[in-house]
């Protein structure tokens, strides 16, 4: 009777701490979830590229028949003139995904206050007007009850970060570049509000723009020609200037060591023609 109720009394003991096991999350069970846990992976495998945030892409590489997690700050693509960033439109053979790139630094635009609506114009002539013995005109250096931003600036003046609406009241102004997207800039501040329909932001003109097409057999003209001085990475939409145009990427890093990384950038216009930048 006792071995009956020893063996009885096990079998539940099992059953209750296999389920115990199941509810644990696979960090208690042991199981390492991470991609990087795949042993089966090919030499110079890469995957799971992404940008965590503007600056930095990241992406898992097999190593030693392990993927392994790795980072490049796209920032160290600075170069007099442009500046490196993450995007999530990079277009390589196999698709598109995310990767680094770089842009020409912003100096035509700079990010800046814009004012919705039209801030009148009034021609101001004093009026004198009586309260209780004391006379109130417009140009006395008071923002009388009876004067507004729009019927006298001499008294009821805005601050050089608000603008005179229509019913002589200050308000403040919307901020291009301030990473909020007000309804008054959905328009004119793509810095903020981004851009749809697989247009690109233009940081000269913070206004979106439609990318260029280019005839493919051009683009593969292009590559062919610099096929012998690198490897080509892929291609991302940008601009030059107020004209849109491709960026194709080349890696041009030779095989040794202390070799320092080498990229080749070629800006592709919409007539065809072609601009080079180099990193070393």
């Amino acid at each position: 009777m006792d071995v009956k109720i020893s063996v009885g009394a096990a079998i539940i003991i099992l059953i209750i701490a296999g389920f115990l096991v199941l509810q644990k999350t696979p960090q208690e069970k042991g199981e390492i979830i991470r991609i990087h846990s795949k042993i089966t992976c090919e030499a110079g495998e890469r995957t799971g590229y992404e940008c965590i945030n503007n600056e930095t892409l990241r992406w898992y590489e097999c190593l030693n028949n392990e993927l392994v997690n790795k980072t490049m700050n796209c920032r160290s693509l600075d170069r007099p003139g442009f500046i490196g960033y993450c995007t999530t439109h990079f277009k390589t053979v196999q698709g598109e995904r995310a990767g680094c790139a770089i842009k020409p630094i912003s100096t035509a635009f700079t990010p800046s206050p814009t004012t919705p609506g039209i801030t009148p114009t009034v021609s101001i002539t004093p009026s004198p007007t009586i309260y209780k013995n004391y006379t109130m005109y417009c140009g006395d250096g008071i923002c009388d009850p009876n004067e507004g931003c729009n019927t006298c600036p001499q008294d009821c003046r805005c601050t050089s970060s608000q603008y005179c609406a229509d019913n002589g009241v200050c308000y403040q102004k919307v901020l291009c570049g301030d990473n909020k997207c007000d309804e008054s800039e959905k328009e004119s501040c793509c810095l903020d509000c981004g851009c749809k329909n697989g247009n690109i932001c233009n940081d000269f003109t913070g206004k979106c723009q439609a990318p260029i097409t280019i005839a493919q057999e051009i683009l593969n003209n292009i590559i062919s020609n610099y096929s012998s001085e690198g490897e080509y990475i892929g291609m991302v939409d940008t601009y030059s200037g107020n004209e849109s145009v491709k960026e194709l990427m080349f890696n041009c890093t030779t095989e040794g060591e202390f070799v320092a990384p080498c990229e080749i950038f070629v800006f592709v216009y919409k007539n065809g023609t072609t601009e080079e930048m180099r990193t070393v």
